[in-house]
Protein backbone atom coordinates (compact mmCIF):
# COMPACT_ATOMS: atom_id res chain seq x y z
CA UNK A 1 0.00 0.00 0.00
CA UNK A 2 1.35 3.59 -0.77
CA UNK A 3 2.02 5.84 2.22
CA UNK A 4 -1.23 8.09 3.06
CA UNK A 5 -0.87 11.69 1.68
CA UNK A 6 -2.78 13.51 3.33
CA UNK A 7 -1.76 16.54 5.07
CA UNK A 8 -0.93 17.13 8.54
CA UNK A 9 -3.40 18.70 10.79
CA UNK A 10 -2.19 21.77 13.50
CA UNK A 11 -4.16 22.76 16.47
CA UNK A 12 -4.24 26.03 16.84
CA UNK A 13 -5.61 28.59 19.82
CA UNK A 14 -6.88 32.25 19.48
CA UNK A 15 -6.18 34.50 22.25
CA UNK A 16 -8.69 37.16 22.74
CA UNK A 17 -11.44 35.98 20.35
CA UNK A 18 -14.11 37.75 21.36
CA UNK A 19 -12.88 40.80 19.92
CA UNK A 20 -13.30 41.51 15.62
CA UNK A 21 -9.64 40.05 14.70
CA UNK A 22 -9.99 37.22 17.26
CA UNK A 23 -13.78 36.11 15.78
CA UNK A 24 -12.09 36.44 12.05
CA UNK A 25 -9.32 34.10 13.51
CA UNK A 26 -11.79 31.59 14.42
CA UNK A 27 -13.35 31.74 11.02
CA UNK A 28 -10.01 31.05 9.32
CA UNK A 29 -9.26 28.06 11.49
CA UNK A 30 -12.31 26.42 11.71
CA UNK A 31 -11.98 27.12 7.10
CA UNK A 32 -8.48 25.98 6.96
CA UNK A 33 -7.94 22.26 5.52
CA UNK A 34 -4.61 21.90 8.26
CA UNK A 35 -6.05 23.70 10.92
CA UNK A 36 -8.47 22.15 13.97
CA UNK A 37 -9.38 24.98 17.08
CA UNK A 38 -8.56 23.89 20.18
CA UNK A 39 -9.45 27.01 22.13
CA UNK A 40 -10.80 30.59 22.15
CA UNK A 41 -10.40 32.94 24.84
CA UNK A 42 -11.82 35.85 26.15
CA UNK A 43 -11.71 37.40 29.26
CA UNK A 44 -15.04 39.47 29.76
CA UNK A 45 -17.14 37.07 27.90
CA UNK A 46 -16.01 34.22 29.30
CA UNK A 47 -17.89 31.00 29.80
CA UNK A 48 -20.17 31.95 26.67
CA UNK A 49 -20.40 31.08 22.67
CA UNK A 50 -19.22 32.56 20.24
CA UNK A 51 -21.04 31.83 16.51
CA UNK A 52 -18.75 31.97 13.68
CA UNK A 53 -19.81 31.11 9.70
CA UNK A 54 -16.43 29.07 7.90
CA UNK A 55 -17.22 26.78 5.03
CA UNK A 56 -21.20 27.30 4.54
CA UNK A 57 -22.33 26.72 8.19
CA UNK A 58 -22.22 28.06 11.61
CA UNK A 59 -19.70 27.09 14.20
CA UNK A 60 -20.59 27.26 17.92
CA UNK A 61 -17.31 28.39 19.86
CA UNK A 62 -17.13 28.52 23.53
CA UNK A 63 -14.94 31.15 24.80
CA UNK A 64 -12.77 30.06 27.58
CA UNK A 65 -10.54 32.41 30.86
CA UNK A 66 -6.90 33.11 28.76
CA UNK A 67 -6.17 31.26 32.13
CA UNK A 68 -7.47 27.84 31.00
CA UNK A 69 -6.03 28.13 27.62
CA UNK A 70 -3.99 24.72 26.93
CA UNK A 71 -1.07 26.62 25.82
CA UNK A 72 1.48 23.30 25.66
CA UNK A 73 -1.35 21.07 23.96
CA UNK A 74 -1.32 23.09 20.86
CA UNK A 75 0.98 23.73 17.57
CA UNK A 76 0.22 27.49 16.73
CA UNK A 77 -1.45 30.21 18.94
CA UNK A 78 -2.61 33.44 17.47
CA UNK A 79 -2.70 36.20 20.09
CA UNK A 80 -5.30 39.05 19.42
CA UNK A 81 -5.12 41.05 22.82
CA UNK A 82 -4.85 44.41 23.44
CA UNK A 83 -1.62 46.33 22.75
CA UNK A 84 0.32 46.49 25.73
CA UNK A 85 -0.98 43.25 27.45
CA UNK A 86 0.06 41.03 24.61
CA UNK A 87 3.61 40.93 25.45
CA UNK A 88 2.78 38.85 28.51
CA UNK A 89 1.24 36.17 26.74
CA UNK A 90 3.44 35.37 24.16
CA UNK A 91 6.07 35.12 26.49
CA UNK A 92 3.53 32.58 28.29
CA UNK A 93 3.32 30.39 24.95
CA UNK A 94 6.79 30.76 24.11
CA UNK A 95 7.39 28.77 27.51
CA UNK A 96 5.06 26.34 26.79
CA UNK A 97 6.81 25.46 23.60
CA UNK A 98 3.69 26.70 20.79
CA UNK A 99 4.53 29.17 18.01
CA UNK A 100 3.03 32.57 18.08
CA UNK A 101 1.69 34.80 15.95
CA UNK A 102 1.20 38.11 17.45
CA UNK A 103 -1.35 40.61 16.04
CA UNK A 104 -0.99 43.70 18.61
CA UNK A 105 1.75 46.68 18.08
CA UNK A 106 3.99 44.73 21.02
CA UNK A 107 6.83 43.22 18.93
CA UNK A 108 6.58 44.75 15.52
CA UNK A 109 9.40 47.07 14.34
CA UNK A 110 9.19 50.08 16.61
CA UNK A 111 6.44 48.62 18.92
CA UNK A 112 4.03 50.72 17.96
CA UNK A 113 6.23 53.60 19.58
CA UNK A 114 5.44 52.52 23.42
CA UNK A 115 8.34 51.92 25.42
CA UNK A 116 7.54 49.24 27.77
CA UNK A 117 9.91 46.35 28.23
CA UNK A 118 9.18 42.92 26.78
CA UNK A 119 9.42 39.97 29.20
CA UNK A 120 12.17 37.60 29.37
CA UNK A 121 12.20 35.43 26.27
CA UNK A 122 9.82 37.51 24.19
CA UNK A 123 12.31 38.50 21.00
CA UNK A 124 12.57 42.53 20.65
CA UNK A 125 13.34 41.87 16.68
CA UNK A 126 10.62 39.29 16.15
CA UNK A 127 10.32 38.89 11.99
CA UNK A 128 7.60 40.73 10.67
CA UNK A 129 4.78 38.71 9.40
CA UNK A 130 4.41 40.45 5.61
CA UNK A 131 5.08 37.29 3.75
CA UNK A 132 4.99 39.36 0.03
CA UNK A 133 7.75 41.22 1.64
CA UNK A 134 9.45 38.80 4.03
CA UNK A 135 8.11 35.23 3.31
CA UNK A 136 11.73 33.93 4.07
CA UNK A 137 12.03 35.44 7.62
CA UNK A 138 8.56 34.18 8.68
CA UNK A 139 9.50 30.04 7.12
CA UNK A 140 10.00 28.47 10.62
CA UNK A 141 9.79 31.30 12.93
CA UNK A 142 8.60 30.73 16.24
CA UNK A 143 7.12 34.42 16.96
CA UNK A 144 6.09 36.52 14.24
CA UNK A 145 5.04 40.09 14.40
CA UNK A 146 1.68 40.58 12.54
CA UNK A 147 1.68 43.88 10.25
CA UNK A 148 -0.86 46.47 11.18
CA UNK A 149 -4.17 46.59 9.39
CA UNK A 150 -2.98 50.30 7.69
CA UNK A 151 0.76 49.35 7.29
CA UNK A 152 -0.33 47.05 5.49
CA UNK A 153 -2.13 48.47 2.59
CA UNK A 154 0.51 51.14 2.50
CA UNK A 155 3.90 48.95 2.59
CA UNK A 156 2.07 46.42 0.11
CA UNK A 157 1.92 49.65 -2.11
CA UNK A 158 5.30 51.43 -1.38
CA UNK A 159 7.63 48.55 -1.27
CA UNK A 160 8.35 47.58 -5.11
CA UNK A 161 8.71 51.52 -5.67
CA UNK A 162 11.38 51.15 -3.19
CA UNK A 163 12.61 48.20 -4.10
CA UNK A 164 14.14 49.65 -7.76
CA UNK A 165 14.86 52.76 -6.31
CA UNK A 166 11.83 55.29 -7.51
CA UNK A 167 11.30 56.94 -4.27
CA UNK A 168 12.66 60.52 -4.77
CA UNK A 169 15.35 60.69 -2.10
CA UNK A 170 14.30 63.21 0.70
CA UNK A 171 10.73 63.01 -0.98
CA UNK A 172 7.47 63.04 1.46
CA UNK A 173 5.15 60.38 0.56
CA UNK A 174 1.69 61.66 1.68
CA UNK A 175 -0.87 58.52 2.67
CA UNK A 176 -4.71 59.30 3.11
CA UNK A 177 -6.39 56.15 4.42
CA UNK A 178 -9.80 55.37 5.18
CA UNK A 179 -10.75 52.62 7.02
CA UNK A 180 -13.99 51.09 8.54
CA UNK A 181 -15.02 51.30 12.37
CA UNK A 182 -14.28 47.70 12.82
CA UNK A 183 -10.74 48.39 13.03
CA UNK A 184 -10.79 50.25 16.48
CA UNK A 185 -11.86 47.03 17.79
CA UNK A 186 -15.21 45.89 19.41
CA UNK A 187 -14.98 47.47 22.82
CA UNK A 188 -17.55 50.07 23.31
CA UNK A 189 -16.84 53.39 22.62
CA UNK A 190 -19.20 57.01 22.26
CA UNK A 191 -17.47 58.34 19.52
CA UNK A 192 -18.08 55.12 16.98
CA UNK A 193 -21.74 54.38 17.97
CA UNK A 194 -24.17 54.60 14.74
CA UNK A 195 -25.42 58.33 15.20
CA UNK A 196 -21.69 59.40 15.45
CA UNK A 197 -20.41 58.11 12.49
CA UNK A 198 -23.25 57.58 10.12
CA UNK A 199 -22.92 60.22 7.22
CA UNK A 200 -19.72 61.53 8.44
CA UNK A 201 -15.60 61.09 7.25
CA UNK A 202 -13.65 62.26 9.34
CA UNK A 203 -9.42 61.99 10.23
CA UNK A 204 -8.33 61.00 13.32
CA UNK A 205 -4.69 60.24 15.04
CA UNK A 206 -3.55 64.01 12.68
CA UNK A 207 -0.31 65.41 13.17
CA UNK A 208 1.51 61.92 12.14
CA UNK A 209 0.36 60.56 15.62
CA UNK A 210 -0.83 56.69 14.68
CA UNK A 211 1.01 53.74 15.95
CA UNK A 212 1.16 52.43 12.35
CA UNK A 213 4.11 55.13 11.54
CA UNK A 214 6.80 53.33 13.65
CA UNK A 215 6.65 49.63 11.84
CA UNK A 216 5.65 51.29 8.58
CA UNK A 217 9.35 54.02 8.83
CA UNK A 218 11.05 51.02 10.30
CA UNK A 219 10.01 49.05 7.05
CA UNK A 220 10.96 51.50 4.63
CA UNK A 221 14.22 52.40 5.66
CA UNK A 222 14.86 48.41 5.68
CA UNK A 223 13.80 48.26 2.13
CA UNK A 224 15.73 51.21 1.19
CA UNK A 225 14.08 54.17 0.27
CA UNK A 226 15.03 57.21 2.07
CA UNK A 227 11.83 59.54 2.26
CA UNK A 228 9.49 60.89 5.18
CA UNK A 229 5.91 59.21 6.20
CA UNK A 230 3.37 61.95 6.08
CA UNK A 231 0.18 59.38 6.97
CA UNK A 232 -3.43 60.79 7.83
CA UNK A 233 -6.03 57.93 8.65
CA UNK A 234 -9.27 59.15 8.45
CA UNK A 235 -12.94 57.26 9.70
CA UNK A 236 -15.55 55.74 7.32
CA UNK A 237 -18.96 55.08 8.17
CA UNK A 238 -18.62 51.33 7.51
CA UNK A 239 -18.21 48.13 8.46
CA UNK A 240 -14.94 47.02 6.86
CA UNK A 241 -12.14 47.69 4.92
CA UNK A 242 -9.50 49.78 4.31
CA UNK A 243 -8.42 52.09 1.25
CA UNK A 244 -5.30 54.02 1.00
CA UNK A 245 -4.47 57.11 -1.37
CA UNK A 246 -0.60 57.32 -1.68
CA UNK A 247 1.16 60.11 -3.63
CA UNK A 248 4.64 59.80 -4.35
CA UNK A 249 7.64 61.58 -5.89
CA UNK A 250 9.39 59.85 -8.14
CA UNK A 251 13.31 59.97 -8.29
CA UNK A 252 12.87 59.40 -12.50
CA UNK A 253 9.79 59.22 -14.63
CA UNK A 254 8.01 56.03 -15.00
CA UNK A 255 6.24 55.18 -18.45
CA UNK A 256 4.36 52.16 -17.27
CA UNK A 257 3.16 52.90 -13.39
CA UNK A 258 2.22 49.28 -13.25
CA UNK A 259 5.35 47.59 -14.13
CA UNK A 260 7.06 47.63 -10.34
CA UNK A 261 3.73 45.94 -9.22
CA UNK A 262 3.81 43.09 -12.50
CA UNK A 263 7.30 42.35 -11.50
CA UNK A 264 6.79 42.52 -7.79
CA UNK A 265 4.17 40.19 -7.35
CA UNK A 266 3.86 38.26 -10.05
CA UNK A 267 4.32 35.05 -8.04
CA UNK A 268 1.45 36.10 -5.51
CA UNK A 269 -1.96 35.01 -4.91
Amino acid sequence: MPESSALPTYRVGVLGASGYSGRELCALVLGHPQLALAFATANSQRGTTLRVRANGRVHEVPLVAPEAADLAGVDLVFAALPHGASAEWIAKVIAAGAKVVDLSSDLRPGHGGAAHDLPAGVPHDAPYGMPELFRADVQGARVVANPGCYATSILVALAPLAKAGLIAPGGTVSIASASGVSGAGASPKLELLFAEVTEDFRAYGVGNAHRHLFEMRATMQRLGADCDLLFTPHLLPVDRGILSTITVPLSRPLADALEPYRSAYANEP
